[in-house]
């Protein structure tokens, strides 16, 4: 241990020889290293990537009884934003899930009024998109369940 190599060392004994590390020519070193992007670069970057909000706008896909024994016709259940629409949610299911959807139905799903001991409140809104799609066309939502 170095901490105690200090004390038990001999002033007239001569420290280790540290080893050189190995020359690297200067031309592999100059084309290994990138030249870094401005920030006006950057900043172009990042503008043209394309944002497609449809991974915010569904919620989760549904899966309860009723919702199941509707694929069987083609038909879907997944909960989506309070503030989305009939065209919002059919793009986003055709960009994620790469199909074809024929038809978008929506409900509103209003939450219940709720006590606990002397405090009211309100349980979130929901809405949900049933959503048809193309004869033959299907969805995996069961895929690691």
């Amino acid at each position: 241990m170095k901490l105690f190599d200090r004390w038990s060392r001999k002033k007239g004994t001569p420290q280790k020889a540290l080893a050189t590390a190995p020359v690297v020519e200067q031309s592999k070193i100059e084309s290994e290293i990138k030249p870094e992007k401005t920030v006006a670069e950057v900043m172009n970057e990042v503008k043209t990537k394309k944002y497609h909000p449809s991974n915010r706008l569904l919620v989760k896909p549904l899966v309860t009884e009723k919702i199941t024994y509707l694929q069987s016709d083609g038909k879907y259940g997944f909960e989506v934003r309070t503030e989305s629409n009939k065209q919002e949610v059919k793009k986003a299911i055709e960009a994620i899930y790469g199909v074809h959807v024929v038809k978008v139905h929506m409900i509103n799903c209003l939450g219940k009024d709720v006590r606990y001991g002397r405090m009211s409140g309100k349980r979130k809104d929901r809405k949900k998109a049933i959503v048809t799609l193309k004869k033959g066309e299907r969805i995996e939502v069961h895929k690691n369940v």
